[in-house]
């Protein structure tokens, strides 16, 4: 599909600031899985927007994608997931791919109008 052809041109290991907005789409969990296994071949990157609101992802793409976001280098990440089909186990890979970035000094999670309940959030926290 067109978002797993977008990714695989995203595997690019010099990448420092990637800006990727897909909302309003159809892409579902291909695009978000090949989204992660993208970013883990960008291992210098510092500041990073993944904008999919009103997107078909669920907790199985949510979870992919999270696994990519465990960057080293990543001080700005700003990661808009609402309206969509994510739930807590979203939230929990979320809340573990965060800890894995120490250098991270901003940050924002948007994720109103999906699944997640205080579980997830607590792992997220």
């Amino acid at each position: 599909t067109g978002g797993r052809a977008l990714a695989a041109g995203l595997k690019l290991p010099l990448l420092n600031n990637l800006d990727i907005c897909l909302f309003d789409t159809s892409i579902g969990d291909a695009t978000a899985s090949a989204l992660g296994e993208a970013l883990r071949c960008c291992p210098k990157i510092s500041q990073l927007t993944v904008t999919l609101y009103r997107s078909k992802v669920t907790d199985t793409g949510g979870r992919a994608l999270a696994a990519g976001l465990k960057l080293p280098l990543l001080n700005n990440l700003d990661i808009c997931l609402f309206d969509t089909s994510i739930g807590d186990a979203t939230a929990s890979a979320l809340g573990e791919a965060l800890r894995c970035c120490p250098k991270i000094s901003q940050l924002t999670v948007t994720l109103y109008r999906s699944k997640v309940t205080d579980t997830g959030g607590r792992a997220l926290a």
